[in-house]
């Protein structure tokens, strides 16, 4: 693969979920990977740190499908 080649994996479909305790958290609807929103927080930063891990159930289906 060439250097500048970027690989593209699926978007999660991310959803903002709140618990009985308040607690709040992103988790993509797909995988259910979640990541805490700690309140005063960046909600955008935290967001961002789903572009680091690529939607492995949405990778699953995908070659299922094929």
């Amino acid at each position: 693969m060439d250097e500048n080649e970027q690989v593209q994996h699926p978007s999660h479909r991310l959803t903002m979920t709140l618990t009985p305790d308040g607690r709040r958290f992103f988790q993509c609807t797909v995988c259910n990977l979640s990541i805490e929103l700690p309140k005063g927080q960046n909600y955008y930063a935290i967001a961002q740190q789903f572009d680091a891990q690529p939607c492995v159930a949405g990778e699953e289906a995908k070659s299922a499908s094929a």
